[in-house]
């Protein structure tokens, strides 16, 4: 997610044994049967009033995560492969990875097209909608990036209402409240999705990224540096190191994390302008 900043433009989930067990295991057996009626009353009253939940869609297939590694590195024809042989339209999450993967290629109005669809079919997942908002901001849809973003928020906060400490419910939370510009609300929402046992790179990635939005140099540089620690492949993560370095007189990590992400992502929206910084030095 890409936002304005002084320096650049537009941006950025009992066993039972012997004897007396067989009484209890005929208890346990009638208290599946119950517990799968009451699941198929719940998922068909769902269906019946167009409310649908995230836990009841397929899971999304390894290669999801895979183009998730992939475009964080701004490896965008590594992930196009990756989906190259998959059924695109079997499953949601694949969906999704589709209009990420065109978001990135600049191919913007067939990203939207694609996550639009998503969100409709992924139920209550805020995901969908948050990238959706992304590519809407990177094509300068600004309205429809917040309505994106808004309605994502609405999502995860439904998630939230039944499910308190859902840490990806959290996280995209966090990444809708960031778009809104929602700051400080949103890194709480980072915050919490790490209690909740999100802790990969992802955390301190984009609660340093807020940072650098806030203009909290100083802290921008510690999380992001965490990041980079947790993950050296997320490219994005030197850019807005990069900036925030800037922030704090660094200009020796500034150059440094300009041309990681030079290399890294060279046709990236940003790359231009980054060029022409590090060459006005």
């Amino acid at each position: 997610m890409k936002r304005q900043t002084t320096y650049l433009g537009w941006l950025l989930i009992a066993a039972l044994f012997f004897g007396a067990a067989d009484d209890g295991l005929a208890k346990q057996k009638n208290k599946k049967k119950k517990d799968k009626k009451s699941q198929q009353s719940e998922t068909t009253e769902r269906s019946a009033t167009g409310e649908s939940s995230a836990a009841d869609e397929a899971p999304p297939p390894r290669v999801v995560r895979d183009v998730d590694k992939r475009l964080l590195a701004f490896d965008t024809s590594a992930a196009r492969s990756l989906l190259s042989g998959e059924n695109l339209d079997s499953n949601v999450h694949l969906q999704i990875a589709d209009g990420r993967v065109l978001a990135q290629e600049g191919n913007l109005s067939r990203a939207v097209e694609r996550l639009s669809k998503a969100a409709t079919a992924a139920g209550d997942d805020p995901a969908p909608l948050v990238y959706l908002g992304e590519a809407h901001f990177r094509a300068r849809n600004y309205g429809a990036a917040r309505d994106a973003y808004s309605k994502a928020e609405q999502r995860a906060n439904a998630v939230l209402d039944r499910s308190s400490k859902d840490a990806e419910a959290l996280y995209y939370l966090g990444m809708a409240q960031q778009g809104l510009e929602k700051y400080d609300q949103a890194i709480q929402s980072f915050e919490k999705a790490r209690g909740a046992g999100l802790t990969d790179a992802r955390i301190p990635f984009q609660i340093g990224v807020t940072q650098v939005f806030q203009k909290s140099w100083p802290a921008a540089v510690d999380n992001l540096t965490r990041a980079v620690d947790m993950d050296s492949g997320i490219a994005y993560a030197y850019y807005y190191r990069g900036l925030a370095a800037d922030g704090i007189g660094r200009k020796d990590l500034m150059v440094n994390d300009f041309d990681r992400f030079l290399f890294m992502a060279p046709n990236a929206p940003e790359a231009e302008q980054v060029k022409r910084l590090l060459g006005g030095l």
